[in-house]
Order: structure tokens, then C-alpha cells, then sequence
């Protein structure tokens, strides 16, 4: 997955996406109201606070993000996602609307997907370095699996950062995307928004406030970082981002979408519990207000149709049909990240 257009936006109209891994919702909120100059970073987004996720890791939370379709582990993980993406209103919606659509996300395991819909995805047939892709695979597995305490031994160093290995003699010139918070950053900070005609659609994933915990709020690498440091990380690597947009003439009719996968459950962070409510932030077509939260009861199950009416020019506090005050049930779905045999499905008809 290449870096290709992350940085073309339309004249006309587009819809970002920016994940950060991890962020949790409580912890999100104690850390913006001790910093409050980062309200200023929100001006114009609505927060919901009271957001029920769907998964508690990545791998099956950011394709419903996306797409909108459950994975319930009966057929091959390929098979769902060329099935979510054909059955995906959101994205009959773009692709209906001629939108460039651009996903900068590694573990969309993409092999069944016809490439022309994600103009950013090349194929690779030849590794560089075999030696060093088997290196890079073992340390993503062990960030992916590991014990929270053993992660830190995973973390990819310049040296075998795993886009290297995935170039052949003929893709020497390619820029592949990486979701390294510091690396994100200072992409982001080195690069100018180029206009382009065609309507953009933009999916960023970015490491967040996964573990472990490297960064604090100025990008300077951590021996022994917290949590709260990760989501101050998060917090300048997302406005940076959203500080380009506001410095071309773009960001008004720019849909902005900021959230997580997932949360964390921070007194046993490597529990599959207590993750069920991670940040959704919202900006909509040419909003301006100050920041503003929302505690309406909603789920990352409403956020095919919350998107397709933000592309139609809704507000962020008209997303959803759901109100502050209003009660509902809401599913999470369970199943270990390893041996995913059993998914348990829990309801819950109270606060996230």
C-alpha cells in the first residue's frame, strides 16, 4: 500500500476518515479538559461520547468501520472483505459519485480485492529482502500478540521497517505508507495539499495510542511512556493534519471524521474487556462552532448511514437519528484475538 495521493484533495468535495488506534473515550476527555488548548484544535467538530464499538481489535473493527458488515469467523477473512466492500452503502455512494478513493491501512488484507478501487494499493510478487520481510512479519505478530509488557521488543526500527523489504529492482521510486505516529507526523508536516478536480475520499490509520507507548505530545521517543502521552501524541499527530487542511483552501468542504477502532481498558490493558467505547469526532461541509460534545446513544453499527449523510451535506450533530436522552440496546461483539473459535455477543442498554 503505497503514500499515492494521500495529500490530493478536491476543489469540490471530500470525506476524510482518520483512525487513531486505541483511543478510549474517558481517558480522550480527561486529557483534552487538563490541556485545554486542545479544544481549540476541535473547533468545529461535535464529540460523541457515547459511542458503542462493535470489536475490540483492529483487524475486525476498522472493515466494519468502513464497510459496515459483521465478521462472524464462518468463511475465509478475504471472502468478507470483497463481500463487505460490494455490499458497503457508504462506498456504492462514493464509487456512484465518482469519488477517488484512497485506504492507508496495512492489515486490509486485500489480495481478493479488485485494485482499481483503492488507487493507492499496488501489487508486489517479488520481495527485496526475504530475509528481512520474515523479520518484519515476526515483530508485527509480536506487536500484534505479545503481552503489553513484551510489545516494546516489537517496536520496527529504521532498519528492517518492513515497506523496505516489500521493494523490487522496479520499485526502487515507490513511497510506501506507514502508520508509525512519528513518521505520519512528520509526512504530514513535509508535505502541501495539492488540489486536484476530482472528489477525494481519504482513509488514514495511524498507530494512535496503541501499545506501546513511544511518543509524547512533541514526538519525542519515550523509554517509558503512559497512556495519557499516547493520546497527547495522537492529539498533535491528528491536528496536524487537520492544521494542513485549514492552511489550503480545502477544509471547508472537507467532511472530517475522527475516531477510534477501539478503546482501552486501562487498568488491564491487555484485556479484551472494557474496550467498547472508543472517540468519534465530527466535522461536517463548511461547519463553525466552537467544540461541542454529544451524548447520544450511538454505534459504530450507525456509521454507514451517519457517513452517507454527512456526504450529503448534514451537520455532525445531524449524523445520527439517535438524541441525548434517547435509550436503546447496543451489541459488542468478543472473541479472542488469537484463537477466534467463539464470538460473544453482548447488549447493553446503557452508557457505553
Amino acid at each position: 500500500m503505497t503514500a499515492d495521493g494521500a495529500f490530493d484533495m478536491s476543489e469540490n468535495m471530500n470525506f476524510v476518515i482518520f483512525l487513531l488506534d486505541a483511543v478510549d473515550e474517558k481517558e480522550f476527555e480527561k486529557v483534552i479538559y487538563d490541556n485545554p488548548e486542545y479544544l481549540d484544535y476541535f473547533d468545529g467538530f461535535t464529540a460523541y461520547t457515547n459511542v458503542m464499538g462493535m470489536y475490540p481489535y483492529t483487524t475486525r473493527a476498522v472493515p466494519y468501520i468502513l464497510f459496515g458488515e459483521k465478521y462472524d469467523n464462518t468463511y475465509f477473512y478475504s471472502n468478507y472483505l470483497r463481500r463487505a466492500i460490494n455490499n458497503s452503502l457508504f462506498f456504492q455512494e462514493l464509487f456512484n459519485k465518482n469519488f477517488d478513493c484512497r485506504v492507508y491501512f496495512e492489515y486490509l488484507y486485500l489480495t481478493e480485492i479488485n485494485h482499481s478501487e483503492f488507487k493507492n494499493f499496488v501489487n508486489v510478487e517479488n520481495f527485496k529482502s526475504p530475509e528481512k520481510f520474515c523479520k518484519m512479519l515476526m515483530k508485527l505478530t509480536g506487536l500484534q500478540y505479545l503481552p503489553y509488557e513484551l510489545k516494546r521488543f516489537c517496536v520496527l526500527t529504521p532498519e528492517d521497517i518492513y515497506l523496505d523489504t516489500l521493494k523490487t529492482a522496479e520499485q526502487q521510486d515507490i513511497d510506501y505508507y506507514s502508520f508509525n505516529n512519528k513518521e505520519l507526523y512528520e509526512r504530514i508536516k513535509s508535505s502541501k495539499i495539492r488540489e486536484v478536480k476530482d472528489n477525494c475520499f481519504r482513509f488514514f490509520y495511524a498507530h494512535g495510542a496503541h501499545a506501546p507507548w513511544l511518543y509524547d505530545s512533541e514526538m519525542n521517543l519515550l523509554e517509558n511512556g503512559t497512556y495519557d502521552e499516547a493520546i497527547q501524541c495522537s492529539v498533535t499527530l491528528v491536528n496536524s493534519y487537520v492544521e494542513k487542511l485549514k492552511e489550503s483552501n480545502v477544509y471547508d468542504n472537507t467532511v472530517i471524521v475522527i475516531l477510534s477502532d477501539h478503546g482501552l481498558n486501562v487498568s488491564d490493558p491487555s484485556s479484551n474487556y472494557g474496550k467498547q467505547n472508543p472517540i468519534l469526532l465530527i466535522k461536517g461541509l463548511g461547519e463553525k462552532h466552537s467544540f461541542i460534545t454529544n451524548d447520544a446513544p450511538v454505534s459504530h453499527s450507525d456509521l454507514q448511514q451517519a457517513f452517507i449523510r454527512l456526504l450529503n451535506g448534514c451537520s455532525s450533530s445531524e449524523a445520527f437519528e439517535w438524541e441525548e436522552g434517547d435509550e436503546r440496546e447496543r451489541i459488542h461483539l468478543i472473541s479472542d484475538v488469537v484463537i477466534e473459535s467463539d464470538i460473544y455477543e453482548f447488549v447493553s442498554s446503557s452508557h457505553a
